[in-house]
């Protein structure tokens, strides 16, 4: 069968990024973003209802963070380089 994170087509831009990342998708509703540093704790948690969220990079430390994004078809998790 599909894999289900296969059928959410999302983007981050830009990536890496040292004042925003915006994520969009063209076939769903994001409705909730989280983004968790390398020690595991979630330091961006937004609530959405649309196709495109931007998360500012202001108070985060340069590094690789992991987010999670939520749609309406399922979650996908992908990596944010913040330099």
């Amino acid at each position: 069968g599909l894999n289900e994170l296969d059928i959410i087509d999302l983007s981050a831009f830009p990536n890496p990024s040292n004042t925003k990342w915006n994520i969009k998708t063209s076939n769903t509703l994001i409705t909730a973003v989280e983004v968790f540093n390398s020690a595991g704790k979630r330091v961006v948690s937004l609530e959405n209802n649309s196709k495109e969220v931007v998360i500012s990079t202001k108070g985060l430390a340069n590094g690789i963070y992991i987010s999670r994004v939520i749609t309406d078809l399922g979650t996908k998790s992908f990596l944010l380089i913040r330099k």
